[in-house]
């Protein structure tokens, strides 16, 4: 399941979805979600691009702010509670035999 590589291939990906599950009302520029994680802008602009791409997180305007797409979020965690509901299995090893 390619979601799997799209939202948990790097911890800054995992931080950044943990920030804004945890403050889903969240606008915020780069700059700021990287100091709120505790990463660099390059860090975090390389993984909130790959979740731009996913369509999880979007833009809000023209300066760069991020938001959670909550549309889209839910319609993903939709999506990952029937492929396990079908018998779909992940485990961290799993995961990482797979895509490490």
């Amino acid at each position: 399941m390619d979601i799997w590589a799209a939202l948990l291939s790097s911890d800054v990906k995992l931080e950044i979805l943990q920030l804004f599950h945890t403050c889903p009302k969240l606008t915020s520029r780069c700059e700021e979600i990287a100091k709120q994680i505790g990463r660099t802008n390059a860090e975090t602009q390389s993984e909130l691009n790959d979740l731009l791409a996913v369509g999880v997180i979007k833009k809000t305007d023209k300066h760069g702010s991020f938001c959670l797409d909550e549309d889209k979020d839910r319609e993903i965690q939709d999506q990952i509670f029937r492929y396990l509901l079908r018998g779909g299995t992940w485990t961290a090893r799993s995961y990482c035999e797979r895509f490490c």
